[in-house]
């Protein structure tokens, strides 16, 4: 098994699910990413965040949180016989599902490799 956090290929699926995240602060992590013979497992923390400045009377500005919400995408894909059921990978956020194809996620490990 092969752990493949840290290297390009990871970065760059961070980077997809980074802006799969909702609001002003949403960030994605991946927390494993690893590639078992041709099985690729993933799984990517997604925060979803927005944070509001209002005025205070008197006290300047405060942030507040409008809203902040985790979601995971995770699975395993077989990248040399992937099965239909891995077609797709769907996040849920805020404002409803937000979806990448397998072959999205495959051409941009590809491009790495």
């Amino acid at each position: 098994m092969t752990d493949l956090r840290n290297t390009t290929a990871s970065h760059v699926l961070e980077r997809y699910f980074d802006d799969v995240a909702q609001g002003n602060e949403g960030d994605a992590e991946i927390q494993e990413l690893t590639l078992e013979g041709t099985v690729l497992h993933y799984k990517v923390k997604i925060r979803h965040h927005q944070v509001a400045t209002i005025r205070v009377p008197f006290n300047g500005k405060k942030n507040i949180d409008v809203y902040s919400l985790t979601t995971y995408a995770e699975g395993n894909i077989d990248v040399i016989n992937p099965s239909p059921d891995d077609q797709k990978v769907c996040v849920d956020t805020p404002f409803g599902q937000m979806c990448i194809t397998l072959t999205e996620i495959i051409s941009l490990v590809a491009t790495l490799v």
